[in-house]
């Protein structure tokens, strides 16, 4: 079994490959049509706000490609070569044209696991294309503060209303590229927002490959760690999107680390209370997740 499965797992390999591998190896086409399986779905966070965008569906898609262990090539995504193939609007909208045969992707739309209140502080990460949901969340936020302060009134929380003309409380975000130049998705986006009037909202960007040291989200989260305190103290809830692997639980054992280090030299011996509940430093993260104050969202 391991040595299966680090022929056809661990090295990448297709069942073109295969095929090279064993020339003995053949079938008819309608055999070969009935082992290669069906392609699957590819789920993309939806990065564009129904306040901000209209009815606009916006996709932050990241091209994947590597070399696999075989040396044969390189291998891009299905999906996400596709797309980046679609190089203008013009391509999607010639459905009429009979000498440009029509290229078109098919989507259907589906809820999402990561549901967000803004009637809290937020704490946000997502590095990469983690930063898709978030981007959504921010042009929402960004969206509801100029209704408030146009007098339109707020939304609901998922606690229940409040002042709907109060301002937002704050937020922090935390987002991760390999390099600021060719990596950085939404740069000039994202300095606006923080710019924009009341907006309330504190960046951090860390780049992994721009220095001596890599720097990580989670490196970032530590080094702000009596501001992720504040929000903390104050009942934010934090959201995780990104790339499934090592980074989420790096990020969760960060938050923690900030949150049970200044819990514990603040408290004086008190017992920690969160929710009404006394809180011991190693079942922190459980009762956060459980009470819906950590919110994770990784493929």
């Amino acid at each position: 079994a391991d040595e299966r499965d680090e022929f056809f797992e661990r090295s990448g390999r297709s069942i073109l490959d295969v095929l090279v591998d064993f020339p003995s190896a053949r079938g008819t086409l309608g055999e070969m049509v009935h082992l290669i399986p069906r392609l699957r779905p590819r789920p993309y966070s939806i990065a564009s706000s129904p306040l901000a965008h209209g009815q606009e569906v916006h996709l932050c898609v990241g091209l994947a490609s590597h070399t696999p262990s075989t040396g044969r090539g390189r291998r891009t995504g299905v999906c996400s070569s596709f797309v980046a193939s679609l190089s203008s609007d013009a391509e999607l909208s010639s459905l009429s044209s009979s000498d440009d045969p029509p290229r078109y992707m098919p989507m259907s739309l589906a809820g999402g696991s990561m549901r967000f209140d803004m009637r809290r502080p937020a704490i946000v990460v997502g590095p990469g294309t983690g930063i898709a949901p978030f981007r959504s969340f921010l042009w929402e936020r960004d969206a509801e503060i100029r209704r408030r302060a146009a007098g339109g009134g707020g939304v609901r929380s998922e606690a229940g209303d409040q002042d709907p003309f109060a301002p937002l409380p704050k937020a922090m975000a935390f987002f991760g590229f390999r390099h600021r130049e060719g990596d950085l998705l939404y740069g000039k986006e994202l300095e606006a927002l923080v710019d924009a009037p009341g907006s309330n909202l504190d960046l951090d960007l860390a780049f992994s490959r721009d220095g001596p040291d890599k720097v990580y989200v989670q490196d970032k989260i530590r080094e702000a760690a009596d501001a992720v305190w504040e929000l903390l103290r104050d009942g934010a809830v934090v959201y995780v999107a990104g790339a499934a692997g090592s980074m989420p639980d790096s990020v969760k054992a960060a938050v923690m680390a900030v949150a049970t280090s200044h819990a514990d030299a603040s408290r004086d011996g008190a017992p920690w209370v969160v929710h009404g509940k006394v809180v011991e430093a190693e079942e922190l993260a459980r009762v956060l997740e459980a009470s819906g104050r950590y919110r994770s969202e990784c493929w």
